[in-house]
């Protein structure tokens, strides 16, 4: 799922070509810094992928999944916790709750607590920790967020306490 920094680089690209036919002498130049803004990002994954093609094996390269999943910005964050999500274990899964209790409303709904939901019963001892995470939202991300966090609650095969119960749609 593309986020709202892809859309974004993709929707300036387009603006910036049409201004750049338009006959603006700048615009060029702006393409091409979001074009190697674009390359740069997917730079970063490259010594990840390199590892796990070396090795064969995922969890090789969760230490420099982490790095990416804590400090990368744009796709390479996004990938590497999307990645982090698929491979089992303490190490990825700690991270990724730490990314929940530590990111905005955005990036904790679209990517980690999905990633975070993949790993099953072995979110169960983070359970409470997730949930005083979402306190600190507003309480319309909370109310999203309790959604996501119902969803990690019954994938771990518990059953939700009622102050994460998101309220009725009508109540927003």
């Amino acid at each position: 799922m593309p986020g709202a920094a892809h859309a974004s680089i993709e929707a300036d690209i387009r603006s910036n070509l049409e201004a750049a036919k338009a006959g603006d002498p700048d615009a060029i130049d702006r393409v091409c810094d979001a074009l190697e803004q674009v390359a740069e990002h997917h730079r970063a994954l490259v010594p990840a992928l390199r590892e796990v093609l070396r090795s064969g094996e995922p969890a090789a390269a969760v230490p420099q999944l982490i790095e990416l999943a804590r400090y990368a910005e744009w796709s390479p964050r996004q990938a590497a916790v999307s990645a982090l999500g698929r491979i089992p274990g303490r190490v990825s899964l700690e991270c990724l709750v730490d990314l929940f209790e530590s990111s905005d409303f955005s990036f904790s709904h679209s990517w980690v607590g999905p990633a975070i939901r993949a790993h099953g019963l072995d979110v169960t001892p983070y359970l409470s920790r997730l949930s005083v995470a979402v306190s600190r939202f507003t309480s319309d991300e909370r109310a999203a967020l309790s959604i996501v966090l119902e969803e990690i609650w019954d994938a771990a095969g518990r059953v939700a306490p009622s102050a994460l119960k998101a309220p009725p749609w009508g109540s927003f």
